[in-house]
């Protein structure tokens, strides 16, 4: 595990690969009580809801992070490049952008690149966290 407090800014923080399956559709569906049914028509043909890609590729980046109990997700900011398919195996990288402390609270931001089979980028964003120091 990676302490939080040893990353400096533009420091690789992971390069992990993370398929979209179905049942993380499927939970995704039943955790935001979608109702119009588009996402659970559309997995049949294929097409990922966005935030699925999003929770995932956060997740790949911060499995060898560790945490202090009261971290706080603070923001997001992602821009999707293009429609992320159901089965498909993505490379996220995460790097760095922000750790400091401030009055014993650390503020920590990270760049995400994801990017499908092929190289290219589908999903890019930065996402950040408030810590107890």
């Amino acid at each position: 595990m990676v302490q939080i407090s040893e990353l400096k800014p533009g420091d690789s923080i992971a390069a992990s690969p993370f398929t979209i399956e179905t049942n993380k559709i499927k939970d995704y569906i039943k955790a935001v009580e979608e109702s119009s049914g588009y996402f659970a028509q559309s997995s049949l043909d294929g097409v990922a809801p966005p935030i699925v890609c999003v929770s995932l590729a956060i997740a790949a980046v911060l499995k060898d992070v560790e945490f202090p109990d009261g971290t706080i997700h603070l923001s997001q900011e992602i821009r999707l490049n293009k429609p992320v398919r159901v089965g498909q195996t993505l490379h996220c990288h995460g790097s760095l952008m922000q750790n400091q402390v401030r009055k014993h609270l650390r503020i920590m931001t990270i760049r995400l690149e994801v990017d499908d089979e092929l190289g290219e980028e589908v999903l890019e964003g930065k996402t950040s966290f408030i810590l107890a120091e």
